[in-house]
């Protein structure tokens, strides 16, 4: 009797894996082919350090170059979906986007730490619709131009470095390691209100180091890798177990800079423009249109956790991706030189080279900067 209901449970289990790592072939979309429990194998080797997301994917890219879509399997079988095609991507981003509202890659316990639990790539339903509500203002044209100081400083410092680099007796240039820093003072600069140095190249910059580890840039220890997994495969069991799924050490430190940068803004009444004070101004903005008597609907703690949160999280998911396209960029524009001259060209004759009134407005405008970052 027992080994009878083993043998259902067995082959119900069977059929129920087999049928939800069919997701894909069922609706005829091509898919990076999925095991259980582990999900799609090119996935695994990104958790496990094999390769970095860039390779994750630039491999999925070659693998499907046809496709406007294609998807892969995360653990247990989930399907994600990814779009190649801008139109498409477009539609789920403006036209139908009620209908596309938890797209959270990350599935760890809202509870296992006051911080990750506020995460717009891990929260979903009303929750993520009014963290996403907070952030939104601080992407209008308007405010990226408030920013656009800092970054103009930070590409005054790539500039030189270039410069010298081309200078030197070792003119090479490693892409990848070099946007990494870039992204990384800048990501310092704008989310943690700190200028980290980075762009001289030191491995023992503390907050080059701290900031790959946090990204997960940096190859992981094993038993990190391990407890990431299993906090998003098992966030229940993680959570009751006090797994923590990201490196602490890391986590703290980000987590005492922008407290302190907070703090020393709050204590000395200053701003810097960057998306510390674009987050403040946003929570003021939504107390002022929720409440007509402007009385605080936001705790000074829920506040601190807001900020604290999204800060940690642009390190998190913007350190890779957005060193990994400007390479890809550099790429593009190595392989197409006739391309690369009328960027040079456009440039020049925009001005913007001189560096003198950085302008947003005027990048927007350029065609072959719109042409080179959407083609890439």
């Amino acid at each position: 009797m027992i080994g009878t209901l083993l043998l259902i449970i067995s082959v119900l289990t069977f059929l129920y894996v087999k049928k939800k790592h069919q997701y894909f072939s069922d609706n005829g979309i091509p898919s990076a082919s999925g095991y259980f429990p582990l999900g799609s194998s090119i996935i695994w080797k990104c958790f496990t350090g094999q390769q970095s997301i860039l390779q994750v994917a630039e491999d999925l890219n070659d693998d499907f170059p046809k496709s406007k879509a294609f998807g892969f399997y995360k653990a247990f079988g989930e399907p994600v979906l990814v779009l190649k095609d801008l139109e498409l991507a477009r539609r789920i981003m403006v036209k139908d986007f009620e209908h596309f509202i938890d797209r959270s890659f990350l599935n760890i316990h809202p509870e296992a730490n006051k911080y990750t639990g506020l995460f717009l790539v891990n929260i979903k339903g009303e929750h993520w619709r009014s963290i996403r509500n907070l952030l939104t203002p601080m992407f209008t044209s308007s405010k990226l131009k408030s920013i656009m100081p800092l970054l103009h400083t930070n590409a005054e410092n790539l500039t030189q470095y270039l410069e010298e680099k081309a200078k030197s007796t070792d003119p090479n240039i490693d892409c990848k390691d070099t946007f990494q820093r870039l992204t990384i003072e800048n990501l310092g600069n704008l989310g943690c209100g700190f200028q980290a140095n980075v762009l001289n190249g030191d491995e023992d910059n503390i907050f080059y180091k701290q900031a790959m580890i946090l990204s997960g840039s940096a190859a992981p220890p094993v038993i990190q890798v391990v407890k990431f997994v299993f906090s998003l495969v098992f966030p229940n069991a993680a959570y009751h177990m006090r797994v923590n799924p990201l490196d602490e050490g890391s986590f703290n430190f980000f987590v005492g800079i922008v407290r302190k940068s907070m703090a020393d803004r709050k204590n000395n009444n200053f701003r810097r423009n960057d998306f510390i004070d674009l987050m403040l101004d946003s929570v003021k903005e939504m107390e002022v249109e929720n409440d007509s008597s402007n009385s605080q609907i936001f705790t000074d703690e829920d506040i601190e956790a807001f900020i604290v949160s999204n800060a940690l999280m642009l390190f998190f998911v913007g350190n890779d991706t957005t060193s990994g396209a400007l390479s890809l960029i550099m790429l593009n524009l190595a392989l197409h030189q006739d391309v690369q001259e009328k960027l040079y060209n456009e440039i020049k004759v925009s001005n913007y080279i001189t560096f003198t009134n950085p302008n947003i407005t005027l990048i927007f405008r350029m065609q072959w900067m719109t042409t080179t970052v959407t083609s890439t």
